[in-house]
């Protein structure tokens, strides 16, 4: 919800992935960065780069 009233939504399949990540207290492996970096509490590791 923060992320639509701040005008910078994601997708809801990545929305249930990020907060199941958050939620397991989990690193979220992605190549998708960009959308996934606007998620606060997030953490990320991109192993494409």
């Amino acid at each position: 919800m923060a992320l639509r009233l701040a005008g910078t939504p994601i997708g809801p399949n990545d929305t249930a992935i990020a907060g199941h990540a958050i939620a397991a207290c989990a690193i979220l492996v992605t190549n998708n960065v960009r959308e996934f970096e606007r998620v606060p509490g997030l953490v990320l590791e991109d192993w494409v780069r």
